[in-house]
């Protein structure tokens, strides 16, 4: 049986896995063949690797969302986990808004879904 706190749990690993998937798009989507070669190639590398890094994160925290959910609410550590996971989806929103042009659409969109985000995790707390 499923308690809310279960429910809300398997949306924040579904978020995240979620986005593990979008990250995995990014060099096809963003055109990183042809954007990247402009760059030395330290600053070439940073780029896929700061992807794969944070794509690991997301699918690190969904697995720990999904394995370990009685220790996610039980614990101080799994409340610490669903505080910074909060924090950087809070973090990735004001980005967002102070980094990328609001004006277009997909920014403002991409804005929003991590409002979710946050929204998400802050609703774990009790």
């Amino acid at each position: 049986r499923f308690s809310s706190m279960s429910i809300l749990l398997q949306l924040c690993a579904a978020y995240e896995i979620a986005f593990g998937a979008f990250h995995l798009t990014f060099p096809a989507l963003l055109q990183w063949q042809d954007q990247l070669s402009r760059l030395s190639s330290d600053n070439r590398a940073v780029v896929p690797t700061l992807n794969e890094a944070l794509t690991l994160k997301f699918f690190t925290t969904a697995y720990l969302y999904i394995r370990h959910p009685h220790e996610i609410k039980s614990t101080k550590l799994g409340y610490s986990l669903r505080v910074v996971t909060t924090l950087f989806w809070l973090w990735r929103m004001i980005v967002q808004m102070n980094r990328f042009n609001t004006r277009r659409s997909v920014h403002r969109y991409l804005t929003m879904i991590f409002g979710v985000g946050v929204f998400l995790n802050a609703a774990s707390f009790k």
